[in-house]
């Protein structure tokens, strides 16, 4: 049979910075494409919609290992000493079976990051980042 053309996780790679990060559960990300209204003088309604600030972020969930040093260890984040030194990081989602890149970002910094842990459960994080620019199979 040959294989479904849905996108899984399952055969979906996430790297950071080149390295495959294995420790992840999720990766979202959502782009917004904001419209300005342009106006025309004593017209109560728009003539025309213009393209405004458009924004990407995600989140990437992980596991935490035990001497991983999470984002930071990962070099997603500096130290936060260093913060005002901060360099942006690459991000790339590969379809393992199409070799296909379904989201790739080249300048990409944290904006934040969110630990949990359960009594009897696994250390999870949330790793949140924002990018300039974002590309997928279909781009140039």
């Amino acid at each position: 049979m040959p294989p479904s053309n849905l996108q899984h996780g399952s055969r979906t790679l996430i790297y950071i910075n080149g390295n495959l990060y294995g420790l992840a559960t999720s990766f979202s990300w959502s782009r917004t494409f904001e419209r300005k209204e342009i106006r025309g003088i004593d017209i109560p309604i728009p003539l025309e919609l213009g393209a405004g600030p458009v924004s990407i972020s995600g989140t990437i969930s992980v596991l935490k290992v035990v001497g991983d040093g999470g984002a930071e260890g990962f070099n997603m984040l500096p130290q936060i000493m260093d913060i005002a030194s901060e360099k942006y990081i690459t991000l790339l989602l590969l379809d393992t079976l199409f070799q296909k890149v379904i989201f790739k970002a080249d300048q990409v910094q944290v904006t934040g990051d969110s630990w949990s842990v359960a009594v009897k459960g696994m250390m999870e994080g949330q790793i949140s980042f924002k990018c300039i620019i974002s590309s997928n199979e279909t781009s140039r």
